[in-house]
């Protein structure tokens, strides 16, 4: 049974991700673990993230995916928790988590990122949607008229001055606060955490896949490290 665990900075994240494994890997072959890390070097754990799971051979795919409960704790969390993670078989380990405040700190963010993070005997991969996930949930322009068939691209962009289907929604410097302001021009509302289920669940996973990696690197990055524990698991 091949292992993958995912470091999320919080829960609206932890959801996406939780989604988008369901999208491409077949539920009869895949037992997902969701957790909640809270707590570290300084203060008492409230739970306890990584243990022994016996091998299933109805399975193929365990994933083990973690809310660490903010963006700067994603390192830490995965630094705390990698001898675990190797003694107990992960194949992988990706930590998602949203990019700084400031733009001009992104490079050094990604640059600094893997330092100090060991790679063997289990690679380590981050993530970072900027400047917040639901730039993506932005650019899957497509499940706006699922959340109301009145809200389309057109309509967003003549009300609120940017359009979905065209524009880099990497640009965005608040997108939460977009994906909200599209939401309300047809009296909806988008909320963060597990309210953010309806959103996610309307999104569409292939165009995710296969068109918006083209645009988004770190889009890409999540997608090919998801493959490739999907390929290693039909190897073995």
């Amino acid at each position: 049974m091949n292992r993958l665990a995912i470091f999320t900075e919080g829960e609206t994240e932890q959801l996406f991700v939780e989604w988008l494994v369901r999208e491409m890997i077949s539920a009869p072959h895949l037992h997902i673990e969701l957790r909640a890390a809270r707590g570290g070097r300084s203060t008492r754990r409230r739970t306890r993230i990584v243990e022994a799971v016996a091998d299933n051979p109805e399975l193929k795919y365990y994933v083990l995916i973690v809310d660490c409960g903010g963006d700067g704790a994603v390192k830490s969390r995965i630094l705390e928790e990698y001898q675990n993670l190797a003694r107990y078989g992960y194949k992988a380990l990706i930590g998602l988590r949203d990019a700084p405040k400031q733009r001009a700190d992104i490079p050094r963010l990604q640059q600094g990122l893997p330092e100090g993070v060991p790679m063997a005997p289990v690679p380590v991969v981050f993530v970072l949607a900027i400047m917040e996930i639901e730039a993506w949930f932005l650019a899957e322009h497509t499940h706006f008229p699922r959340i109301h068939e009145r809200l389309t691209s057109a309509l967003i962009h003549a009300e609120l001055g940017f359009d979905p289907s065209a524009d880099d929604m990497r640009l965005r410097d608040r997108p939460a606060h977009d994906l909200n302001a599209a939401y309300q021009l047809v009296d909806e509302r988008y909320q963060k955490g597990r309210a953010a289920q309806r959103t996610v669940y309307f999104l569409d996973c292939e165009r995710i896949a296969f068109e918006m990696t083209a645009a988004d690197p770190e889009i890409q990055r999540l997608i090919d490290n998801i493959e490739g524990f999907l390929q290693a698991g039909q190897d073995g």
